[in-house]
């Protein structure tokens, strides 16, 4: 049996994610947090943009500690 030869994009184009910054390194980390609150960040943060709504308050949080 001869497989069919497969066209490849040259466009570069990446699939997935895009990194976070370029000019840093990302790191993953777990944080636990009860159901509820998970819950009331859900609703207002919209579907999938938990992680984005979680690094936006870290920011805001050590933004106002380091002034």
């Amino acid at each position: 049996m001869q497989l069919a030869e497969k066209v490849i994009s040259d466009s570069g184009a990446k699939m997935g994610r895009p990194p976070l910054n370029r000019d840093d390194e990302t790191k993953t980390t777990l944080v636990r947090l009860e159901a509820s609150v998970m819950a009331r960040l859900d609703k207002l943060a919209g579907p999938n943009r938990r992680g984005a709504a979680i690094r936006e308050a870290v920011e805001e949080w050590l933004s106002k500690r380091e002034t």
